[in-house]
């Protein structure tokens, strides 16, 4: 295995989570300087060992035409999983604090929960913005302009995480900060939206785009019904597709189809969303 995917990997299994991100943030610099076939062909390793060490799985990529230019396919799912590790502690953290905020019995401490939640809040904004920076220079920066299949996949991805991280800051901003996060969020999840058009209606990353917009829509915008339009279409006009084909990228997408109809469920009955 490349030296620099490994100590990736070891820092996220030592939970040294922005020691991951600085590795990975170097072995994609690295990679521009060489998409080899060497490079190419440790996918099945890295794959094996993802299921070994339970992190996520890229669910759409399936070959080298999917690649972004002297981004390969095997840091697609380091970028997944590596930069949810890296922000999953300060947005835990705020929501445990917002959720003490809100008991009334601890009201008298309400001015040192609201000072510690913004300290949170700062805290995840500046690491999103890291978390976005790293994928406009290394990731979409490279993006071709063709209309391929695997271009197209390739972007909605990029462009979805960005969206993503500009949702996560939304989740906890306030004021300026957060209108200006919610701008940008819309912006990224629209651009992935009309790429994804492009995909196959049963694609994981069109789903996965619908999915991410609609819980955008449904938490931060708070319009339950543009959410459940959104996430009722992108089910509703695939069902036809996932019941007439049993190929390998329709069983990839079903996972997502389950959160699509979950969440409908869910947001029907006034709770909070699974994703």
């Amino acid at each position: 295995m490349e030296e620099g995917v490994f100590m990736v990997r070891v820092a996220a299994q030592a939970e040294r989570y922005e020691d991951a991100v600085d590795l990975l943030t170097k072995a994609l610099q690295l990679s521009q300087k060489d998409a080899s076939p060497e490079v190419v062909g440790m996918e099945q390793e890295l794959l094996c060992l993802c299921h070994k060490y339970k992190l996520l799985k890229p669910y759409f990529y399936k070959d080298s035409s999917n690649f972004l230019p002297f981004v390969p396919q095997i840091y697609t799912e380091l970028l997944s999983a590596t930069f949810k590790d890296f922000i999953s502690s300060e947005r835990s953290a705020w929501k445990t604090v917002k959720a003490i905020e809100q008991n009334k019995k601890y009201a008298e401490y309400a001015p040192d929960l609201a000072e510690y939640k913004d300290k949170l809040s700062l805290e995840l904004d500046h690491k999103c913005r890291q978390v976005i920076d790293i994928i406009q220079e290394h990731c979409l920066s490279k993006a071709t302009t063709d209309d391929s299949e695997g271009s197209c996949t390739s972007k909605v991805f990029y462009l979805k995480l960005v969206g993503d991280n500009y949702r996560y800051i939304a989740e906890t901003a306030s004021g300026p900060r957060r209108d200006k996060a919610i701008e940008k969020a819309d912006s990224f999840y629209r651009q992935a939206t009309d790429f994804s058009k492009a995909l196959h209606r049963y694609n994981s990353s069109r789903l996965g785009c619908g999915l991410n917009y609609s819980v955008f829509w449904y938490e931060i915008m708070e319009d339950k019904s543009k959410a459940l339009q959104i996430a009722e279409e992108a089910l509703e006009e695939r069902r036809e597709y996932i019941c007439q084909d049993d190929s390998d990228e329709v069983r990839d997408s079903l996972p997502i189809l389950e959160l699509l109809r979950e969440n409908i469920d869910i947001w029907k009955e006034g709770e909070d969303s699974l994703y």
